[in-house]
């Protein structure tokens, strides 16, 4: 499989399986770490598609044998006392039988890739560049540039590493310090704006020389 096809991976537990008039074949994965629901979140946010297909490809660790599913994302949810937990449905009642052998708390390996409109693997890569050519800059992003323009926090910037003393070079500095690609991802990054509060805003707020007069 070409890696700029692969939606997501990893390991995952098999949390529930379930069938019903009304709601279909649902399967339900845990994931490992709260964090790996972004891909999740961002396909949710990104898309203007009602259902989003994808290919998972399934195993236990361990074994050799794969599993091939076509699953439809219906939606994650996160809690501080669950975790966080994705949501498909199943599209044939051998799946639901395969998944139905398995205790819950089955520990799968997946891999996974999101088919378009003619079932063809989309490539990721791609999508994340359209997605971010097409991002505008909110309130965050606004609030930073304002902030990048101040010569006292050029100053801060240009203390801690920032290659010059200017608007680019704290621009710059931020982008690094945060780990992002551009400053209008603060408005579609929770944590990331999170990054920035913490180790930007509120270091440069405890800065000494921000009230010091260098004119």
């Amino acid at each position: 499989m070409n890696q700029d096809e692969v939606a997501f991976h990893g390991i995952v537990a098999l949390y529930d399986v379930k069938s019903s008039l009304r709601g279909g074949i649902q399967l339900v994965l845990q994931l490992m770490q709260e964090e790996e629901y972004h891909p999740f979140k961002e396909m949710r946010k990104s898309t203007k598609k009602l259902t989003v297909i994808y290919e998972l490809f399934w195993k236990i660790p361990g074994s050799e044998e794969w599993f091939k599913e076509e699953v439809w994302f219906m939606g994650y949810n996160v809690t501080n006392t669950a975790g966080a937990k994705v949501r498909f449905e199943l599209q044939d009642d051998d799946a639901f039988q395969r998944f139905m052998t398995l205790p819950v708390d089955t520990d799968l390996k997946i891999v996974m890739r999101e088919l378009d409109d003619d079932h063809e693997a989309v490539n990721q890569a791609n999508r994340k560049r359209m997605e971010r050519a097409v991002k505008k800059g909110g309130a965050r992003c606004r609030e930073t540039a304002i902030l990048c323009n101040n010569e006292t926090f050029q100053r801060f910037a240009n203390i801690r590493g920032a290659v010059e003393q200017t608007q680019e070079g704290a621009a710059e500095y931020v982008r690094k310090i945060v780990g992002i690609d551009s400053r209008r991802d603060l408005d579609y990054d929770d944590a990331a704006w999170d990054r920035f509060n913490l180790l930007v805003r509120k270091p440069f707020n405890a800065w000494p020389g921000r009230n010091v007069d260098h004119h």
